[in-house]
């Protein structure tokens, strides 16, 4: 499964892709159509990215011998993204699913690509052995000439933050952090998602709406990094290593 910007990006550079539709959760025609892709191109390996990835790459290639099999974790504790989660109830069952899918992978010679030492360390916690353990960080383009920040004359402090408007990023704990502090402290919130409609209606209930602006997706962050005073980055919730602080580090 492939979102269309990067479908639309693979197909401009000339990448071979190929698109698995999934119907649901879990797609049996989905795991079956990817099992026979593996076969019949005969790739030695199959790297999955995140948590819906991992469990399918893991069931379609299930008895291939001829298949090195590599599941990314991204995220600390292992949480499921919001946009899988649902309930509560889902969180715990994803949760545990992926921690048994883990042990079980790792007996067939698995390895594990992780962009953290916190999360490397929870793997090992885990049970999983420290060479099949791989850790490549982030990496951001430093070709990039840095914007040159402005400077306020007013008094004003502007504090931004570049994340995906979803519970676990923690944009509910930034507006209640602004709302305790000197009317004259601003948020810039960069970034969008199913969040923004209620993060909206929090920053209304906690009367600082007039001091909240959200810029929506922005492909270049720069010229709201040059805006910027402080950067936070509230994902209390979970989270490997953020490009978004790379970035604005």
């Amino acid at each position: 499964e492939v979102s269309e910007d990067y479908a639309s990006l693979a197909w401009k550079h000339r990448i071979p892709l190929t698109v698995i539709p999934r119907k649901n959760k879990l797609d049996l025609g989905a795991i079956r159509t990817l099992r026979y892709l593996i076969t019949t191109k005969n790739n030695p390996i199959l790297h999955c990215w995140l948590n819906a990835a991992n469990l399918y790459g893991f069931i379609a290639s299930r008895r291939l011998k001829h298949v090195r099999l590599l599941l990314s974790i991204r995220s600390s504790r292992f949480l499921p993204t919001d946009e899988q989660t649902g309930s509560r109830l889902w969180r715990k069952i994803s949760f545990y699913l992926h921690r048994l899918l883990r042990r079980w992978a790792a007996r067939g010679g698995t390895h594990f690509m992780t962009n953290a030492l916190a999360i490397r360390k929870e793997l090992l916690e885990e049970g999983l052995s420290e060479p099949s353990i791989h850790i490549v960080p982030n990496g951001i383009d430093m070709k990039l000439p840095p914007e040159q920040p402005i400077l306020k004359q007013d008094g004003s402090l502007t504090i931004l933050g570049v994340f995906r408007l979803v519970q676990r990023k923690g944009g509910d704990i930034l507006l209640r952090a602004l709302a305790g502090l000197p009317k004259r402290c601003r948020l810039m919130l960069v970034g969008d998602g199913a969040e923004k409609e209620p993060l909206i209606l929090l920053a209304k209930e906690l009367k600082i709406m007039d001091r909240v602006e959200f810029c929506g997706e922005q492909s270049d962050v720069r010229p709201y990094l040059q805006k910027a005073d402080i950067f936070c980055l509230p994902s209390l919730r979970g989270e490997g290593l953020s490009n978004a602080l790379l970035e604005a580090m």
